[in-house]
C-alpha cells in the first residue's frame, strides 16, 4: 500500500531567525568510505553549484578506466578524484552491533585521515551497486565484520576533497529534554496534517465512522491524540545561530482496538526541519506528512550526515534509507526552504 502523504512548507511556528556565518566557498568532492577500503562518491561542489556527474549506465562496468583516467565530465568542475580526506569514521563495532553500523553519526569521531584512490571498481549499497573508487584503505571486513551478507555494505565514514572539513551532525536522544520540548511544540502541527490525511483517506475509502482500512487510524480525533507520540529519529545540524533540527515524530496503531482484526495497523509519520534562532523561537521550515500501514515499506527515513555553513544557508548530506533502497542527496537549507540539490541513485543489483 502506498502511503497518503501531505506536505507543509514554511509553516511557522514562532518567528526568529539569524544570518549564517559564512565559510569558504571551494570545489569538493563527497563520498561514503565502506569498510571494504572502497570509497563511493555521491557528490561534488564546483564553487556553485552541486551535482552527481557519475554514470549509472551498468555496460560501463564491464570496461572500466584503468586507473583514474576519467573523462572530465565526471569530474563535476573539481579536477581530481585522487586526494580524499576521511574526516569522521566509525570507531568500531559494538557490543550490541558486530559489525560496523549502516547508521550515522551514532558513534563517528574525528578522523583526518588522508586517502588516496588509485582506480575505480563497483561497490555494494544497500543490496544495489554504483561505482566507486578503489583507495589505499584497509579492507577490514574480515576483523571487525560478522554477517552473512553485509548488505548494505557497512560504513566506515565520511570522506571530501579539499582542504576545509564539514561539520558533523549530532544525533539527539528521543528522550533528552531538548527533544522532548521539540515534540511538544510540534505536537499541534502533528494533529492538524495527521487530521488533514486522514480525512482525504476516509473520503477516498468512503469511511464516515470508526478506523482507516488497513492502516487504523481514528477518524475521531480524540482517541488518536490519546496515543503518544514517539520520536523516531531526532538530529541537531548547525549549532551556531540559526541552528536547524530534523525530527521523524511517530504515532503507531499496532496496538489499539480494532474494528477490523484483519487488518495490518500502522502508523502516521511526520518528518519536519525545525529552524531556531538566537532565542526561544522556533520555525518548522518544511515537512512530510504520510500515513503507512503496518511493513512500513513506503516510508523513507532520512539521516542528515554533514554539513557545510555559508553565507546564504546551509549544505547538508542527508542518507535516505527505504526498506530496499539507499541513496544520498545534497539538501540547502536557507531562511525558510529546503532545497534538494543533487540525488544519488544506488542501481539495482541484476
Amino acid at each position: 500500500m502506498f502511503p497518503v502523504r501531505a506536505r507543509l512548507a514554511a509553516v511557522i511556528l514562532l518567528a526568529g531567525s539569524a544570518p549564517v556565518a559564512p565559510e569558504p566557498r571551494s570545489g569538493l568532492a563527497v563520498g561514503i568510505a565502506q569498510a571494504n577500503g572502497n570509497l563511493v562518491p555521491v557528490a561534488t561542489f564546483d564553487g556553485s553549484g552541486w551535482s552527481s556527474p557519475w554514470p549509472l549506465d551498468r555496460r560501463l562496468d564491464e570496461n572500466l578506466a584503468k586507473g583514474l583516467e576519467l573523462p572530465a565530465e565526471w569530474l563535476g568542475g573539481i579536477g581530481s578524484l585522487r586526494d580524499w580526506t576521511l574526516w569522521f569514521e566509525n570507531p568500531g563495532p559494538q557490543a550490541s552491533n558486530r559489525r560496523r553500523s549502516a547508521e550515522w553519526t551514532a558513534g563517528l569521531s574525528a578522523s583526518g585521515t588522508p586517502v588516496v584512490a588509485d582506480g575505480l571498481v563497483t561497490s555494494a549499497m544497500r543490496c544495489s551497486s554504483n561505482l566507486a573508487l578503489s583507495t589505499d584503505l584497509e579492507d577490514l571486513r574480515s576483523s571487525l565484520i560478522e554477517c552473512d551478507s553485509c548488505c548494505p555494505e557497512p560504513k566506515r565514514g565520511i570522506a571530501t576533497t579539499g582542504p576545509v572539513p564539514p561539520e558533523l551532525v549530532e544525533r539527539l536522544e528521543p528522550e533528552a529534554a531538548l527533544t522532548r520540548m521539540i515534540v511538544m511544540r510540534l505536537a499541534q502541527t502533528f494533529d492538524l496534517l495527521e487530521s488533514r490525511a486522514i480525512e482525504r483517506e476516509s473520503e477516498r475509502q468512503g469511511i464516515v465512522d470508526g478506523q482507516l482500512r488497513h492502516t487504523g487510524q481514528w477518524r475521531d480525533a480524540r482517541r488518536r491524540q490519546a496515543i503518544p507520540l514517539r520520536v523516531r529519529r531526532a538530529f541537531r545540524v548547525h549549532e551556531a545561530s540559526p541552528t536547524i533540527y530534523y525530527l521523524e515524530i511517530q504515532r503507531s496503531y499496532d496496538h489499539v482496538e480494532r474494528e477490523d482484526p484483519g487488518f495490518c495497523p500502522g502508523f502516521s509519520l511526520l518528518k519536519i526541519w525545525v529552524r531556531a534562532g538566537s532565542g526561544p523561537e522556533l520555525a518548522a521550515v518544511d515537512s512530510e506528512f504520510l500515513i503507512s500501514d503496518c511493513d512500513g515499506k513506503a516510508s523513507t527515513s532520512n539521516t542528515p550526515v554533514l554539513y557545510w555553513a555559508h553565507e546564504t544557508g546551509i549544505d547538508l548530506l542527508v542518507r535516505r534509507l527505504g526498506w530496499e533502497s539507499e541513496y544520498y542527496a545534497i539538501v540547502t537549507i536557507s531562511e525558510d526552504t529546503v532545497s534538494e540539490r543533487t540525488t544519488v541513485f544506488f542501481r539495482n543489483r541484476e
